[in-house]
């Protein structure tokens, strides 16, 4: 009975101290980024060191609050990017907790892979990757879009991007835009400003974007074999 009591008082002596860590961190992390919103406080493998993940950015803050470290961490035995694994986990959950708002799905037959692509209508190699997606259907990836209209909302890019989504089958309409055509203009309720923010929350601005399961971001347009392979890897590694 000792023993758990004193196990007991350890612990609770353990969670109150890493509270009270926390609250330094949060008010180092509100006095050095006062638009942050949601932040996450979690241990890294640094003693003294807490990991701070601000949407999907990822900081190292000093459990006094003192310091503030940006960059990758990286595991000196193994080469691993510590940090990238959690900004992808960071990229997941956002994806997780996002609110359903599709325009654009290209369903594959048979989904052995599920990945999100931040794209923008008028971007070259959108259109390419565009253009791939029978191939990637073929190959069991399963595709979903999130728009980004990287001119912003006073962009033509943006007003097409809008037209499309409003249209009466928004898919059919995107893929013409994406083959160079122009969309009936047309206002509605849409969900394009949600996109925007979301690719904001997943720190991506750069397009074509892919966003894996569990969060990796493989950037540009890649083939269906080359994706397809990316998606062998990542999935090995983790068995």
């Amino acid at each position: 009975m000792k023993a758990l009591a004193l196990a007991t008082l350890l612990l609770f002596l353990f969670s109150t101290a890493a509270a009270q860590d926390d609250v330094a961190v949060r008010a180092a992390v509100d006095r050095l980024l006062p638009d942050a919103g949601s932040v996450r406080i979690a241990e890294s493998p640094l003693e003294g060191i807490r990991a701070v993940t601000v949407g999907s950015r990822v900081f190292f803050v000093s459990a006094d609050g003192g310091y503030l470290l940006g960059g990758p961490l990286i595991d000196a035995a193994t080469g691993a990017n510590l940090s990238e694994t959690l900004v992808a986990d960071a990229r997941r959950r956002t994806l997780d907790e996002a609110e359903d708002v599709p325009v654009f799905r290209y369903p594959a037959t048979d989904a052995k892979y599920r990945v999100t692509v931040v794209t923008d209508i008028d971007c070259p190699y959108c259109r390419r990757l565009h253009n791939d997606l029978p191939a990637y259907a073929q190959a069991g990836i399963d595709v979903s879009y999130i728009m980004l209209p990287r001119a912003g909302k006073a962009s033509a890019s943006y007003r097409k991007t809008v037209s499309a989504a409003c249209a009466s089958s928004p898919e059919v309409a995107i893929t013409a835009a994406m083959q160079g055509g122009e969309p009936e203009t047309a206002t509605c309720d849409n969900p394009i400003d949600e996109h925007m923010s979301l690719a904001r929350e997943l720190n991506v601005t750069s397009t074509p974007s892919i966003v894996l399961e569990d969060g990796q971001l493989v950037l540009g347009h890649k083939s269906a074999d080359a994706l397809l392979a990316v998606l062998r890897a990542n999935s090995a590694s983790k068995e």
